[in-house]
């Protein structure tokens, strides 16, 4: 059975792990995570940038965007880019 993709986030939010003093948020707790979002302060990047500004390979930044894609820290973009989100 496929799900569809907000009840496959839906299911994947449910268990991440809380964590920090930031509840859920990876940034409290990674520090790769904190570079990435780094990397993302200064606009919008594609992947291929990621990967060369973070130093973190594919199997490590994809769970981490997803991460923070989920905790609302960072949106994907159409086109394969991911741009931070600031709190309002």
């Amino acid at each position: 059975m496929r799900l569809a993709p907000q009840l496959a986030l839906r299911r994947l939010a449910a268990d991440a792990p809380v964590s920090g003093s930031a509840v859920g948020s990876p940034e409290a707790a990674d520090p790769a995570a904190r570079r990435l979002l780094e990397c993302l302060d200064d606009g919008a990047l594609d992947i291929d940038r990621l990967v060369e500004r973070s130093g973190l390979g594919l199997d490590r930044l994809h769970p981490l965007l997803l991460a923070l894609e989920l905790s609302g820290e960072v949106v994907s973009l159409p086109g394969g880019g991911y741009q931070r989100l600031r709190p309002a």
